[in-house]
């Protein structure tokens, strides 16, 4: 199937009011849908970095989309959903975890079974930290009341140069095109929170442990 769309339905109608209220079960769900869809694979795939929609508004047009839908809002999308509005479109649902989520959509695009780790394997988990660092960012820029100014940059473009690096082999390429997309939301950070932020690596040692 060939793809040019990975949309994400979130439970909310603008990231302003994304949903930070949810229990431990829910919120772990909407997490691991949205970053599954940060796969190199599917990137590669649909050739552009991965979208949101609201789970109570679909989009118009949803041809040679992939749609994921979190199990904690399947009950709220059904309710605004007809079997007209998906065809055309492949579609995850009532998955929970991620590499399921994953492998159910890499099968709907490739017609086949394949491992969400066997390509890029090593570089799987930047891009998953990618996707969560790209809506943390997001959450931060609307509650100083501004917006996340990517468009003037190349990021969505460095974004499809790393996954299909990835999915190629290409791990020196890929990480170097990771590298610079983190560095450009760093930047874009910078403008509405100009505060550095430091990473403390604590390890903890028991008695038991030593020597």
């Amino acid at each position: 199937m060939n793809i040019e769309r990975i949309i994400v339905f979130l439970p909310c109608h603008s990231l302003g009011d994304f949903p930070t209220w949810l229990e431990d079960d829910e919120a772990e769900n909407v997490l691991a849908t949205w970053t599954a869809a940060w796969h190199p694979q599917l990137i590669a795939a649909a050739g552009r970095s991965p979208e949101w929609a609201s789970a109570d508004f679909l989009p118009h047009d949803l041809m040679r989309a992939v749609g994921i839908v979190p199990t904690s809002v399947e009950e709220r999308f059904a309710s605004h959903i007809d079997a007209s509005a998906l065809e055309g479109s492949y579609w995850v649902r009532d998955i929970g975890d991620r590499e399921s989520i994953v492998a159910d959509a890499l099968h709907g695009i490739f017609d086949a079974h394949i491992s969400p780790e066997t390509a890029a394997a090593p570089l799987v988990a930047d891009f998953y930290a990618l996707g969560l660092a790209w809506l943390l960012c997001d959450l931060l820029a609307r509650r100083m009341r501004t917006e996340m100014d990517l468009q003037s940059t190349d990021f969505d473009e460095t974004v499809v140069r790393a996954a299909r690096s990835a999915v190629n082999g290409s791990v020196e390429d890929a990480r170097r095109e990771l590298k610079e997309c983190f560095h450009t939301l760093e930047a874009t950070r910078s403008q509405y929170y100009a505060v550095d932020m430091f990473l403390l690596d604590t390890l903890l040692l028991a008695e038991s442990t030593l020597g």
